[in-house]
């Protein structure tokens, strides 16, 4: 006959064996969390990723359009960037044109693409105007219209900023090209005779939190800040 208390004192090890050897919820809810945590990790690094392209090739192109621009100004206009006729082009669906149209266009696509043969613009890539910062993607090239814009269908999605008209700045070359009542800008006092054109604001990621990259005259690309809503003043990183 067996000793019943040999029995016993073998299967309470055994039973506790059973017990302790699947995976507790406490377990389960730890590698959830790491999880999650890695997952969340893992996504901030791609926006990231993504966000630094992006600002590398924004860079690109306001590069890009300095350059048309420069070659613009040779041609047609004593080697001066055309001027904006609203005073900021504070959108890229306005383009006023200015009392001489021809060097004050309304908007810098006008100037530099040529819509009816876009191979002999001076940028024959419409896309270099649309930001891949900003929310809006580009058309396709025949839909694209510089000349007929609209909130639906700007002509880009960066702002035009020049020339600065702070405290009557403006030559009087300048003026009589706008026509005397466009001069008019919100622009504070350290863009003056700085800014060609920068992000168009309402369109940005709002991860950029108020700050903008902005293509100066002289050719270089800055990071700037927006104080106020609506361009109203500049802090300049510089």
């Amino acid at each position: 006959m067996k000793n019943p208390t040999f029995l016993s004192f073998q299967s309470a090890p055994m039973r506790n064996r059973r017990r302790t050897s699947g995976i507790t919820l406490v377990e389960i809810l730890v590698v959830i969390v790491i999880i999650a945590v890695l997952a969340t990790l893992s996504t901030m690094g791609v926006r990231r990723m993504k966000l630094a392209a992006a600002k590398t090739q924004t860079i690109n192109q306001l590069r890009q359009i300095n350059v048309a621009v420069n070659m613009w100004a040779g041609e047609k206009n004593l080697g001066e960037p055309m001027y904006a006729a609203n005073g900021t082009g504070d959108f890229g669906h306005e383009g006023f044109p200015g009392a001489n149209a021809v060097i004050c266009p309304g908007n810098p696509a006008k100037a530099l693409f040529n819509p009816q043969s876009p191979d002999d613009g001076y940028l024959t890539d419409h896309s270099v105007f649309f930001s891949p910062l900003a929310k809006m993607k580009a058309p396709q090239r025949r839909d694209y219209k510089p000349d007929d814009t609209s909130p639906a269908h700007p002509w880009g999605t960066y702002a035009w900023h020049y020339p600065a008209n702070v405290a009557g700045s403006l030559t009087s070359r300048q003026d009589n090209a706008m026509g005397g009542a466009w001069a008019v800008t919100s622009i504070g006092t350290g863009a003056k005779g700085k800014l060609l054109m920068a992000n168009e604001y309402t369109n940005s990621d709002p991860i950029w939190d108020k700050q903008y990259l902005a293509l100066l005259i002289d050719g270089s690309v800055s990071l700037v800040a927006q104080n106020e809503p609506g361009w109203k003043k500049w802090a300049w990183n510089q």
